[in-house]
């Protein structure tokens, strides 16, 4: 429940489906529930869900057509203003020509013009269905006068050949709480740590590498080179080697993306562990 001005920031991780799907797919997960709950996957178009998302798309789309075409008529006229005092040079022609593509539909050819501007294949395109979503948040209060819906179109999560950032996805799967007697040695925390190639169609080569911490050591593979393949994932297992009680923060890894120039990423994630002494 919310208090007057008050909000909550909610954190969730978008995972793609690991088998493709011929049909378009709505997933749903109610956030307020228990984490226990499964997310239901329906068909896209028995939802009524994405209905103002349709047309919210073709009514963007029709004003930048329109945008477009009315800058090629300015143009247009703007040419043949200045016809009659000189004879137009072969840049204004490209530019010309260049306004008038622009101006026309840019859904594709006839075929895909036959495809209804609300429909769901135009929010969604086949080609660009394996490398990006849409993101709905739909939410009711709880006598059911008031509800809303926030969405996001077009969230990138498996780029084909390009990526801004770290084209590799960086997870941690560890114990959030442990207990130890401390006299007798310091506490062991197992750490998983996945790495998946976010590009589905282009390769990545990268180095693996472990900052040092003061307060705690890490055992495992501290340092490697690997090269990842479209789509592919990598588990690395590690162990936190906790000296006290406390509260730790067991993420300290940093990657180096060999490319044309290297480059190295360190990700502000904290994979906190809360470390009780066991009496």
């Amino acid at each position: 429940k919310l208090g007057w001005q008050e909000r909550v920031t909610l954190h969730y991780r978008v995972v793609p489906l690991e088998e493709e799907s011929s049909t378009c797919l709505l997933s749903q997960s109610n956030l307020t529930s228990s984490s226990s709950s499964k997310t239901s996957q329906t068909p896209a178009a028995s939802s009524s869900v994405l209905n103002f998302l349709c047309l919210e798309r073709a009514h963007r789309h029709f004003e930048e057509t329109w945008k477009s075409h009315q800058r090629a008529l300015a143009r247009a006229e703007a040419a043949q203003d200045n016809e009659d005092q000189h004879p137009r040079s072969i840049s204004e022609i490209r530019r010309a020509n260049t306004s008038a593509s622009a101006g026309q539909d840019s859904d594709g050819g006839p075929g895909e013009r036959t495809i209804a501007p609300t429909s769901i294949r135009r929010l969604s395109p086949v080609e660009n269905s394996a490398a990006y979503a849409v993101l709905v948040c739909s939410w009711k209060s709880e006598d059911g006068m008031n509800e809303g819906q926030h969405h996001i179109r077009g969230l990138p999560i498996r780029p084909t050949k390009e990526s801004n950032g770290c084209p590799i996805v960086v997870t941690g799967e560890h114990p959030s709480l442990v207990s130890n007697n401390f006299a007798l040695g310091p506490a062991t925390v197992p750490l998983t740590v996945t790495l998946r190639n976010r590009l589905i169609k282009h390769p990545v080569d990268f180095e693996f590498t472990l900052e040092r911490a003061s307060d705690f050591d890490i055992s495992g593979s501290e340092c490697f080179r690997w090269e990842l393949a479209g789509g592919e994932s990598l588990q690395v297992p590690l162990k936190a080697i906790l000296p006290t009680p406390g509260v730790f923060n067991i993420q300290k890894i940093r990657l180096t993306i060999e490319d044309e120039e290297p480059v190295s990423y360190m990700f502000p994630l904290q994979w906190n562990v809360v470390a009780e002494n066991k009496l």
